[in-house]
């Protein structure tokens, strides 16, 4: 059910009989706001404005409605991402060999990242979703940039802002780069002495591009600063509050929430819904209360890329939804309600009006993983561009 006004004790013990989780739109709620929502107040909030962010007009992104959509916006972004993981694989290359970082390439790719995002993150924000755990480092850094231009693109940012944005979260962790390989690939939980030598890789980034003078301050200011914490215990250098820069604080969000959503040796990945709560625990303490308040909004109830189930029992992907409709995204149906896969995948947009007047509306009866429904994220993604690539042109 979606848009249930409560208005007594009585209503959310009768709803408990009904409901495993409970979603509040604190914006359509009447009445006093929970402290908890939080808005920028005084010197920093005009900072935000100064740097292109604005937490009170979040920007929508457009749906797609064909399945051609679709295709096509996916094979632009896996282009994209595949670039991406060679420049990576390229510098941390270069790096081994002590030659310097190539930050003109950086800019042309987050250029062209930047560039999809403000037309459609969708396509790129679903290619996260696809996790190797024996190339961590490469997609977390790929994956925190697409995400952070994401949820800049939601704050209303300029391109240009964007742009040094986006720089700064691809090279975040360049540094661990200059870690040895036998702690930064360990097969288990760090121990206390190999965690200390993890610490030192912001500074071991920084010491990597600060001769660069073409990179712009604040995207120096993420690589060394995206592991402070809003109470002082983060590090390098134990900032607190509005000491740490703003756009360091809003990496910290991003880079955490991929970081639980991935698979390690020492956790196993967190769904979307279970890490927007670590999210949510950690906000005001460690990391910014209003950034992380935003970024919930931003990333949504279902997330692009989550797998869900029809009441009815069709499975589909989640490929884009907005901000009046979060209960309610655009589908690609992938499952009938028997679990076989469908000849093809069918669009469906389970907020079109079309669904007003009738009682049997689709809705989405919970979340499902991959390995629960027996779909590869990987062979979907193949999939959709091998019958993108079999379409008659013209």
């Amino acid at each position: 059910m979606q848009g249930l006004l409560i208005r007594s004790p009585a209503q959310i013990r009768e709803l408990a009989g009904y409901c495993a989780h409970v979603y509040i739109d604190f914006e359509k709620s009447a009445g006093h706001r929970p402290q908890a929502l939080s808005q920028p107040q005084g010197a920093d909030h005009a900072r935000r404005l100064a740097q292109g962010i604005d937490h009170r007009n979040p920007r929508d992104v457009p749906l797609p409605h064909t399945l051609q959509e679709v295709r096509e916006l996916v094979q632009k972004a896996k282009s994209l991402r595949d670039e991406a993981h060679r420049y990576i694989l390229d510098t941390i290359e270069d790096i081994r060999l002590g030659s310097a970082v190539d930050t003109e390439d950086a800019r042309q790719l987050v250029g062209a990242m930047v560039e999809q995002v403000i037309e459609s993150p969708n396509a790129l924000v679903w290619l996260t979703q696809l996790r190797d755990r024996d190339e961590y480092t490469s997609q977390h850094s790929i994956n925190v940039c697409i995400l952070a231009l994401t949820f800049g693109r939601f704050l209303g940012m300029r391109e240009r802002h964007l742009q040094t944005l986006g720089l700064g979260a691809l090279l975040h962790d360049i540094g661990k780069m200059k870690v040895p390989l036998e702690i930064l690939n360990a097969p288990r939980r760090l121990s206390e002495a190999e965690f200390q030598v993890m610490k030192a890789h912001p500074e071991l980034g920084h010491l990597l591009l600060r001769r660069d003078r073409s990179l712009p301050r604040e995207a120096l200011n993420v690589v060394i600063g995206h592991h402070e914490r809003m109470d002082g215990g983060g590090y390098p250098h134990g900032l607190q509050g509005e000491a740490i820069p703003l756009y360091a604080r809003l990496v910290a969000v991003v880079d955490v929430y991929d970081a639980v959503s991935s698979n390690r040796v020492y956790h196993a990945r967190r769904l979307p819904q279970e890490a927007l709560a670590i999210l949510f625990k950690m906000r005001g303490k460690e990391l910014d209360t209003a950034l992380v308040e935003s970024f919930i909004r931003c990333i949504g109830v279902y997330p692009v890329g989550s797998l869900v189930e029809l009441k009815s029992g069709e499975v589909g992907v989640v490929v884009g939804f907005n901000n009046e409709h979060r209960l309610k995204p655009t589908l690609m149906l992938l499952l009938d309600a028997g679990g076989a896969p469908l000849d093809q995948p069918v669009m469906m947009n389970l907020a079109s009006p079309a669904w007003a007047d009738g009682g049997n509306s689709p809705a989405i009866g919970r979340i499902r993983t991959p390995d629960e429904v027996g779909l590869d994220p990987e062979k979907v993604i193949h999939a959709l561009q091998a019958q993108q690539g079999s379409q008659p042109s013209g």
